[in-house]
């Protein structure tokens, strides 16, 4: 994936506008800065969950277990199928990460009582253990990304952003 780190000028887009008069201005740019933002926070997450020895898969993973609800799963675990449509990847990306997480000893996968054939996935006391070490540094640092917007401001761009549909198809 490429990503865009310098940001067309506004004057650069305009004369594009000029020859494609569909292009909407401030649609683009706040297009491009949110894919900029996103791109830049993603980055910085993979960095930050590497100086705790961690992927964000596996994290991502470890994360859903342990705030598993427990009236959606009776003894706090979840099937791989679940996992992977939680996070949006493939069966075999789970597979991937759980069998990694399950070699370090952080998530263990049963066999299902009903019929046998699933495999309910839960965190085990390490995993735990591996979370209640890295969360507060991890949270601390999400409240530095976030300092330069006050709680107000932090409500306001939860709002704006989930009015954003990537789901409209061209």
């Amino acid at each position: 994936m490429l990503l865009l780190k310098k940001l067309p000028k506004f004057e650069t887009m305009r004369q594009c506008a000029q020859r494609y008069p569909e292009l909407d201005l401030t649609a683009t740019k706040t297009s491009l800065i949110l894919l900029r933002v996103a791109s830049d926070l993603i980055a910085a997450i993979h960095d930050e969950l590497s100086e705790h020895g961690i992927s964000q898969g596996r994290f991502t993973i470890l994360m859903l277990l342990e705030n598993c609800p427990e009236e959606d799963s009776p003894d706090r675990s979840l099937s791989p199928s679940d996992l992977a449509e939680m996070c949006g990847v493939s069966r075999a990306s789970i597979s991937g990460l759980l069998d990694g997480l399950e070699k370090d000893g952080m998530v263990h996968r049963g066999a299902d009582k009903r019929d046998g054939r699933g495999r309910p996935v839960r965190i085990t006391v390490k995993g735990k253990r591996f979370l209640d070490k890295m969360l507060p540094a991890h949270f601390s640092w999400l409240a530095r990304v976030m300092q330069n917007l006050d709680e107000k401001e932090r409500h306001q761009l939860i709002e704006l952003v989930s009015k954003i549909d990537p789901n409209v198809k061209p």
